[in-house]
């Protein structure tokens, strides 16, 4: 059985209602809804409908659902409805929307979100119609409306036809016992048939398994001596190719060892020679400074020299030029005395410098010949540096020889195995009695995998036969007319109320299985449906709403919700006393909401609550009281 219960309802552009409504569902009690006619009291539960399976209350999608056009705004952006609602403790949420514009783009379609996300898997309206109606909801359209909504403009149950009335029944009759029962055997039956496949699959391969085990007992008999003088002449190639190896290996090994201590040392060497060229190249550094100096200092001497020379002769020319004395009449030297020692000291100065230089000059000469000699010593010394091309030359050699050192171990290995297998008679051995053993195996498993088939046959054939029994009209008569019982049991009680007798019983002679219901009034006397005048019709239509909303609560979907729309019209006050007196029956065993559309408060007293539809400029507003 399906527990739903509907929580909220969101509609907006949808007839009168141009304006974002929201109605609470969640609710327990009886509540009226009252407005006066075009108001959109209708429209409200029409959107619900619409919302879940796409059409109106009245059945058809002809008519234009969205909003007015003279109620249209400037911001109007189509016709959007929500539903929020939980089924058997799953969270759900339907949108549908037509030609609803959102974020510059008008949008038509039905969404279905789970727990708050979207199942994207529902990619089409068909798609997310069909979850609505098996998952969420499990009735469709005609079974909500004939179980859940009443009213002078809704089609009664007893207006429909034999086969949609048949529909109704059926949906509460197979989800009892029938259809459970009936998917039991549908998939008991393939469940066998897929068990026949493997079992008549099994045989098969045990069959094809012994053929082949006895093509091979018989192709191995005839060639197991000659295998055996095979393994001989191969297990003595096999020793043979293994002393080749072996000595193979001793022979390249030891060589392969020397070369690579002379590919150490000659490495070695080369390293030894680098160092001392560093060294070499160091140690002949200074010797261009040196050079420069030297040449600096002899530059400088050169000059002092002539330097010297030059006042040398300025203070001969100096001291050697003699004048008269005019007073004394002696002779005299032309210059002061002063001039010729400032001279004379600057020449000293000079040959001080001079003699610094000449010094300075011997020095560099010296180190640079000690240098030289150093300098000699150590290229004696150096030699000559080993080619690179013999170190790698050398190199290739060692690789060479440890690659072949490598492919005669691996051949060598594999010559031992192999050699070992043949050693234990397994590379060429042929067990003739294992074979043998493997063809009886081969026969008991089809033996077995045959026993099996046959009973799931015979399985197969009874859950079969089950099933076709009860796809026959005559079980479904029977279970219909145990099903009649209790919806006649509620028939009775919603009845008392009216001071009538309703019962309901199947013609089983006809394949239709059509409904007859007969009324028993006050004065004794029965008559059938079709000959009631209307308001006892409407009368005996509310009973059977009634009767089959609370079986419906027990057997296939247990709803909070349920509409009773202007069922007071055409009724006199007596009539509608009764009514009431009804719906407060139908009441007491109802765990949800129950609306009730009407124009007057005929539940003055003991109504939980009111619904004010009234219809503005703007569209239908709703207030509660």
């Amino acid at each position: 059985m399906q527990n739903v219960v509907f929580k909220k309802l969101h509609v907006e552009g949808f007839g009168s209602i141009a304006t974002p409504l929201k109605v609470n569902l969640s609710r327990k009690g009886l509540y009226l809804v009252t407005g006066h006619n075009g108001s959109g009291k209708t429209s409200i539960f029409n959107a619900l409908v619409w919302c879940l399976y796409g059409t109106h209350v009245k059945g058809g999608v002809a008519e234009d659902i969205s909003t007015y056009q003279t109620l249209r705004e400037k911001n109007h952006k189509g016709t959007k409805v929500s539903l929020s609602l939980i089924a058997n403790d799953e969270e759900y949420l339907i949108e549908r929307e037509k030609d609803y514009k959102e974020e510059k783009a008008k949008r038509s379609g039905l969404k279905v979100f789970k727990h708050g996300e979207e199942l994207t898997d529902l990619s089409s309206i068909p798609l997310a119609e069909e979850y609505i109606q098996t998952t969420i909801m499990s009735v469709d359209r005609e079974i909500f409306m004939s179980a859940y909504f009443f009213g002078q403009n809704i089609l009664r149950f007893l207006g429909l036809s034999d086969r949609e009335r048949k529909s109704v029944l059926s949906s509460l009759v197979e989800d009892a016992c029938v259809s459970n029962l009936q998917s039991a055997m549908s998939e008991k039956c393939e469940e066998l048939k897929e068990q026949q496949q493997e079992a008549h699959n099994k045989i098969q391969l045990y069959e094809e398994r012994l053929k082949s085990e006895q093509e091979h007992l018989e192709a191995n008999e005839e060639c197991s001596k000659a295998n055996r003088d095979k393994e001989e002449r191969d297990k003595q190639q096999t020793k043979r190719e293994i002393e080749i190896a072996k000595a193979k290996l001793a022979k390249l090994k030891p060589e392969c060892e020397i070369d690579t201590k002379a590919y150490v040392t000659l490495r070695e060497t080369q390293k030894i020679y680098q160092s001392r060229k560093l060294d070499l190249e160091e140690k002949r550094r200074p010797i261009e400074k040196l050079s420069r100096t030297s040449v600096l200092a002899k530059q400088k001497l050169s000059e002092k020299l002539h330097q010297r020379n030059d006042l040398e002769g300025e203070l001969k020319k100096m001291s050697e030029a003699q004048i008269d004395c005019s007073k004394c009449g002696h002779t005299m030297n032309a210059y002061p005395e002063q001039d010729i020692v400032a001279l004379t000291a600057k020449l000293s100065q000079i040959e001080k410098e001079i003699s610094r230089l000449i010094h300075e000059v011997r020095t560099s000469k010296e180190e640079l010949s000690a240098i030289h000699d150093e300098v000699d010593e150590m290229r004696w010394q150096l030699g000559e540096c080993p080619e690179e091309r013999l170190t790698d030359a050398l190199q290739d050699k060692i690789r060479e020889k440890q690659g072949e050192i490598t492919s005669l171990e691996a051949l060598l290995l594999n010559h031992e195995e192999r050699l070992s297998a043949l050693d234990k008679n397994t590379l060429y051995h042929i067990d003739i009695d294992k074979l043998k053993e493997k063809i009886q195996e081969a026969k008991a498993g089809m033996k077995e995998v045959s026993a099996k088939q046959e009973t799931l046959k015979k399985e197969h054939g009874l859950f079969k036969g089950v099933k076709t029994l009860t796809s026959g009209n005559k079980f479904y008569s029977y279970l219909l007319n145990g099903f009649l019982t209790e919806l006649n049991k509620q028939l009775n009680y919603y009845s008392n109320s009216f001071h009538m007798s309703v019962e309901a019983s199947i013609d089983t002679n006809k394949v239709s299985l059509p409904l007859c219901v007969r009324v028993k009034q006050e004065e004794g006397v029965v008559t059938p449906y079709t000959s009631l005048s209307g308001g006892e019709r409407s009368r005996v239509d509310l009973i059977f709403a009634f009767a089959i909303s609370t079986v419906f609560q027990s057997k296939k979907l247990n709803l909070n919700f349920l509409l009773l729309d202007e069922v007071f019209e055409g009724l006199d006050a007596s009539g509608r006393e009764v009514l009431v007196n009804c719906i407060r029956a139908r009441q007491a065993s109802f765990s949800g909401a129950i609306f009730v559309i009407s124009h007057g408060n005929f539940f003055s007293g003991f109504a939980d609550g009111e619904l004010e539809v009234s219809k503005t400029p703007s569209g239908t507003v709703l207030e509660e009281h």
